[in-house]
């Protein structure tokens, strides 16, 4: 009779740590957006290096392997991106290089990132054509 209890504690133990990692992940979807005029906005917390999901369905790729070749060439050394697609939608996923500019705030990301609009506006012009 205590074994059962104390599996069956173990057993609620383990359900609600599945769920909250389920949850968590769920919320890393909605860290991120991005414009159509490629104004791209971290809306989580940054300063550790991580991901960060946008939706990228609204920017119109041709398809998948546009996209990826598209973010592969627009990274630099502050950012890396890769492409996520699951059955509701397409995703850039954002990976900011903390290692080289230590302590960079939400803010201070969103104005690089604000800054290299024109970059990945004219990348995508000659990606997607």
């Amino acid at each position: 009779m205590k074994l059962k209890k104390v599996l069956l504690g173990f057993l609620a133990l383990c359900l609600v740590l599945v769920v909250g990692a389920s949850a968590q992940a769920q919320s890393i979807k909605t860290t991120a957006s991005i414009t159509k005029d490629f104004v791209l906005t971290l809306t989580g917390a940054a300063g550790t290096d991580g991901e960060y999901y946008a939706s990228v369905d609204a920017l119109g790729f041709k398809n998948e392997e546009i996209a990826r070749a598209y973010w592969q060439y627009v990274r630099d050394n502050l950012s890396h991106f890769d492409i996520k697609i699951d059955d509701k939608a397409m995703y850039v996923v954002v990976y900011p290089h903390t290692q080289y500019v230590k302590g960079w705030s939400t803010a201070e990301w969103n104005t690089y990132f604000a800054k290299n609009k024109d970059k990945y506006t004219t990348a995508f012009n000659q990606f997607n054509k």
